[in-house]
């Protein structure tokens, strides 16, 4: 998502909320709040916009470095908080291509045999 504006109807599409109203009352805002958040004037703290990317189904990382994105003063500083949110996709591609191969290996347990068999028997801990 590129925008506040993104998370809160995503959010209010989610939930079925009808209003901003109902979103502020969900986050625990202030109508006027939530009116500042939506056009620009107030950015929300960090548990709001927790909340709001969890109510959203987005990820909390990426919402946190929009978050931060937003807040930043310089130019500098918000590409910084771009790489960092490049590098998280990066990271979270990586890991579903690594899943996705040991599915499509034939084997789901494969992970956990690998494991297994790397640890002595006094080392590996079930869960």
């Amino acid at each position: 998502m590129d925008s506040i504006i993104d998370y809160l109807d995503a959010a209010k599409d989610r939930q079925g909320f009808k209003s901003d109203r109902r979103l502020a009352a969900e986050l625990g805002i202030g109508v006027t709040t939530m009116h500042s958040i939506r056009h620009g004037r107030h950015c929300p703290d960090d548990d709001v916009m927790t909340q709001l990317a969890m109510l959203a189904g987005a990820d909390v990382q990426a919402a946190l470095i929009d978050l931060n994105i937003w807040r930043a003063k310089s130019p500098k500083t918000k590409e910084r908080y771009r790489d960092i949110k490049r590098s998280l996709r990066g990271t979270a591609a990586a890991g579903l291509i690594g899943a996705t191969v040991l599915i499509s290996s034939g084997n789901s347990d494969a992970g956990t045999h690998a494991m297994v068999e790397s640890h002595p028997p006094e080392q590996v801990i079930v869960m």
